[in-house]
């Protein structure tokens, strides 16, 4: 990865936010979605995570990578487990949801669903009802503490 100006990293023009830089740059180097920086983090991460970007640019980095949606940390979160945390823009969490339905009905390490963490971290009731719908069943289990997400 190189910062010059004359090679910048897909990275660097994430965290600038300018848009159509981050177009021109995926369309001559498609590849760039599959860079991983110092962090290990793939830009789709990168580009959700800081919420400088809006869902149409966060759409195509997610079609040049559609698998990144779908890592999980060493918590056992995916990328949507911190959207919903930080409450990121409803638009986006529906996008990545979209990728990858099944982070809905996958335990992180703590046996929490995703949707225990929506119900304790997140208020927005679009979120809530899109994440509900994608594991119903998940409004009913409890987590490793015999916590229900609806509680």
């Amino acid at each position: 990865m190189s910062d010059t100006f004359n090679n910048p990293s897909i990275f660097s023009l994430i965290y600038s936010g300018e848009e159509e830089e981050i177009i021109g740059y995926l369309n001559k180097f498609p590849n760039a979605a599959f860079e991983r920086d110092d962090d290990g983090s793939l830009p789709l991460y990168s580009a959700t995570v800081i919420n400088l970007l809006g869902p149409a640019l966060v759409k195509l980095i997610l079609d040049a990578n559609p698998q990144a949606a779908a890592e999980k940390n060493e918590s056992g979160w995916f990328l949507l487990h911190f959207l919903v945390v930080i409450k990121a823009d409803p638009r986006i969490v529906k996008l990545i949801l979209g990728a990858h339905l099944e982070a809905a009905a996958e335990r992180d390490k703590y046996g929490r669903f995703l949707l225990h963490i929506v119900a304790e971290r997140n208020d927005n009731w679009e979120v809530v009802k899109c994440i509900l719908k994608a594991h119903s069943s998940a409004a009913t289990e409890n987590d490793e503490d015999g916590q229900y997400p609806l509680h």
